[in-house]
């Protein structure tokens, strides 16, 4: 199954790198501006679930991170030709 992920959250250790993914679930937050500013300004955090974690070694983090830009990359450049 699939999660959405809005936040995320690196890591490591001495022999690995933590990559754990968030859904963050913010307040809705209703009123004129005045009584959203008076209720954002009460908010003392969010909250977030953990939706996926991966653990990745050293030696492949890099790897990773390529096939990430090469992927972004390419979407990056549809949306210039839209």
């Amino acid at each position: 199954s699939s999660q959405y992920a809005t936040n995320m959250v690196v890591q490591h250790t001495e022999h690995e790198f933590i990559i754990s993914f968030f859904e963050a679930y913010p307040p809705v937050v209703l009123g004129d501006p005045e009584e959203r500013k008076a209720l954002l300004e009460q908010i003392k955090s969010v909250p977030a679930v953990c939706v996926a974690r991966i653990i990745v070694a050293p030696e492949r983090l890099a790897e990773f991170i390529q096939v990430l830009q090469d992927n972004l990359d390419k979407y990056l450049s549809r949306k210039e030709s839209e």
